[in-house]
């Protein structure tokens, strides 16, 4: 029983994890973030595959094979947050293509490399630079929304990936037999990762509409990366109109205090709307808003 048993979980949890994934769609519907959405339920999927290898066992599945289907399952998990990070629109479909791709030969090349020289029975284990590459990638992708209320999420990723890259490390004859197949905890961890990102986008949905939910939103959803880049964006105008009040983190303040500004129909708002088109649909500042006002050219 034992021998099945944990397999079994693995691919439980990532069945169940990939559902909640995909019925998650609604949550990135009209924003940019659709392809790195896309990008996660594929990963997802390479865990349901690679956790139906561990049920198969070393006798029918090589030892190799199974090391290099999970690592390329972990390396798949990096697109989604890297996504984030050039998900700006025009050029989101260009950052696919000469970034995301790029960073997935580059980061599965060692594993592909170890298959060609005949490695399939033999176990997987990763030169030390691309352990640190790898680590590399992962703090700049999952890193962006450390600070964010997906903070707790990310970092369940984080540890769901680097259990894999840990049994494929140098590190890796620390580990007991026992513990040489990540994919049950992985599983779990990914699991209870969307769960929380679920329930986080739910008590989103349920605040009062408004700019200061329009605003955080778009933080949670983006990341500190694009939240500090569009902030600044609008500080240039605050700067050169000669605001008086600045956008941060937390919404509008008043310049030089922490008091929250009202900016409803003011310029400060239009403004930030209009920066915000760079990333999200008319349709979906206005469901936030609570309105269907139409957006302004900040221009103008």
């Amino acid at each position: 029983m034992s021998n099945w048993l944990l397999p079994a979980i693995a691919v439980i949890g990532s069945c169940a994890a990939t559902v909640l994934l995909i019925s998650a769609r609604n949550a990135v519907h009209g924003t940019s973030l659709t392809v790195p959405w896309a990008w996660g339920v594929a990963a997802s999927c390479g865990a349901i595959g690679a956790a139906c290898l561990s049920i198969c066992g070393e006798s029918a599945v090589p030892r190799g094979v199974n090391d290099v289907v999970r690592y390329a399952t972990a390396v798949l998990a990096l697109a989604p947050f890297i996504g984030v990070l050039g998900a700006r629109r025009p050029g989101s479909g260009t950052w696919t293509l000469f970034v995301i791709v790029p960073m997935l030969v580059v980061l599965a090349w060692p594993a592909v490399s170890h298959l060609l020289a005949g490695g399939a029975t033999d176990r997987l284990q990763l030169p030390a630079p691309a352990v640190v590459g790898y680590g590399i990638v992962a703090v700049m992708g999952i890193g962006n929304y450390l600070g964010t209320r997906y903070a707790v999420s990310s970092l369940l990723i984080a540890a769901s990936v680097g259990y894999i890259l840990l049994t494929v490390s140098p590190s890796s004859d620390v580990l007991p037999p026992v513990a040489s197949d990540p994919m049950p905890a992985t599983g779990i961890l990914v699991f209870v990762a969307i769960v929380r990102g679920r329930r986080v986008t739910r008590t989103d949905a349920s605040k009062p509409p408004g700019l200061q939910r329009l605003w955080r939103e778009f933080c949670e959803l983006y990341g500190v990366v694009w939240s500090r880049r569009v902030a600044d964006r609008v500080n240039q105008f605050a700067a050169r109109e000669q605001w008086s009040v600045r956008l941060g983190t937390s919404g509008f303040r008043s310049q030089g205090s922490d008091v929250p500004a009202c900016v409803h129909g003011s310029r400060p708002e239009v403004v930030m709307k209009w920066v915000l088109r760079r990333f999200v649909d008319d349709n979906w500042v206005a469901d936030r808003l609570g309105s269907e006002q139409p957006q302004a050219d900040a221009e103008s």
